[in-house]
This record gives C-alpha cells, structure tokens and sequence, in this order.
C-alpha cells in the first residue's frame, strides 16, 4: 500500500501552477489526484486549497474538512484551513 505522505516528486508538479498563482488550472489535476489517493490527506488539502484561492470557498472548505476526517482516520493532517477559509 502506498504511503500517504506526497513525496517532493509529486509536488514538483504543481509548483508551477501555485508559482504563478492558476489556482483555477490547478484544481483539475488536484481532483484526480485526491481521487486516485481518497485517503491522502495532503491530496485533499492541496486541492481545498486550490479551490478557495480560485473563488470556490464553499468547496474548498468541505476539501479541507474532508482531509481531517481522513486524518483521523491515521493520515497526516493540516490542522489549518487555507486562510482564505477563514474569511467572511
């Protein structure tokens, strides 16, 4: 079973798009990556982020509830929402 830590590999491939702030670029391959690890927290936290910073709080907000689920569930978990969240 693989390890639900995002190794700098994966990463790698999204500092472009967060580099040039395409948060709303970002969110289609950050789907598929929470989906083909549902249990990957930082998969889900990367996406809530995306999703708040491209104007799609609402969404964003349940990605990041959804990622503390998962951790309680053993995974690592962000203990803070992206700060966009918080706002309103």
């Amino acid at each position: 079973m693989r390890s639900t830590e995002t190794t700098d590999e994966e990463r790698v491939t999204l500092r472009p798009i967060k580099a040039l702030k395409r948060y709303a670029d970002a969110t289609a391959p950050l789907e598929i990556a929470a989906k083909l690890e549902p249990m990957n927290p930082n998969a889900h936290y990367d996406l809530a982020t995306a999703y708040v910073r491209a104007g799609r709080k609402e969404e964003g907000a349940k990605e990041f509830i959804h990622q503390k689920l998962i951790g309680t569930q053993g995974g690592s978990v962000h203990s803070n929402p992206p700060a966009e969240v918080k706002q309103d």
